[in-house]
């Protein structure tokens, strides 16, 4: 339980990062939201994984 503070600040620092370079050649937009929502649905499944352990 005690790792969900951790995991929801490594995966907030993910998306600022992606955020940072949205919009650069190698970063089209639609490729960041895609990053941005695949990491959310793996912070989701890691959420679940610690709250059912």
């Amino acid at each position: 339980k005690d790792l969900l503070p951790i995991l929801d600040r490594v995966f907030q620092d993910a998306e600022t990062a992606i955020n940072e370079f949205r919009g650069t050649p190698e970063n089209p937009p639609e490729e960041c939201d895609r990053q941005i929502e695949e990491n959310q649905k793996t912070l989701d499944k890691l959420k679940e994984l610690l709250e059912a352990s």
